[in-house]
C-alpha cells in the first residue's frame, strides 16, 4: 500500500482521531480507519455505519461484494478459495473471509460481517459491514476451501 497518514488526509481530510500510528474518520455512513508502520500503511479498514444495503463495494479479481447486501455464505459462492475465522464475544460476533486473490504482493482483503450472533450458521447469513487491506497473516480458525 503506497499510501501515507499524508496523502489520506489530502484524500480524507483531518481525521477525526488518531496519532502518526492510527487515524479514523466518519465520511457519510463509513467509518475508515488506516494503520501505519514505519514502511507505511499497514492496514486500511471501511465499515458501514448502518446494516441496511448500500452502493458502497468492493471488487475483488472481477467479483463485486456489497456492504451491507452480500453475505458471507453469498460471497463464499463467488470464490474458488477462502480462509474464514470465527471471534465470539460477549458484545457479539465477528466472521471474516479472506478470499484468495490474484494480488501479487503481500495484501490481504479481509471481508468482515459483525453481529449478534453466537455461532457460524448464524453469522455467515449476516450481511458483510466491512472490509480491510492488511499485510496481516490470515487468520483462520475455521479453516481454509
Amino acid at each position: 500500500m503506497n499510501d501515507t497518514r499524508s496523502t489520506l488526509i489530502q484524500k480524507f481530510g483531518q481525521p477525526e482521531s488518531g496519532t502518526t500510528q492510527f487515524s479514523n474518520w466518519t465520511i457519510s455512513n463509513l467509518s475508515l480507519y488506516a494503520n501505519y508502520q514505519k514502511q507505511g500503511l499497514a492496514q486500511f479498514s471501511v465499515n458501514q455505519l448502518s446494516t441496511s444495503p448500500s452502493k458502497h463495494l468492493i471488487n475483488i479479481d472481477g467479483k463485486t461484494v456489497y456492504l451491507g447486501k452480500d453475505t458471507i455464505k453469498t460471497a463464499t459462492s463467488k470464490f474458488k478459495h477462502a480462509c474464514f475465522n470465527f471471534d465470539e464475544g460477549r458484545q457479539g460476533s465477528t466472521y471474516t473471509m479472506t478470499p484468495k486473490t490474484a494480488v501479487k504482493n503481500k495484501l490481504n482483503i479481509v471481508l468482515e460481517t459483525t453481529g449478534d450472533a453466537y455461532d457460524v450458521k448464524a453469522i455467515s447469513n449476516l450481511p458483510i459491514n466491512g472490509f480491510s487491506f492488511t499485510q496481516d497473516a490470515v487468520a483462520s480458525n475455521s479453516g481454509c476451501k
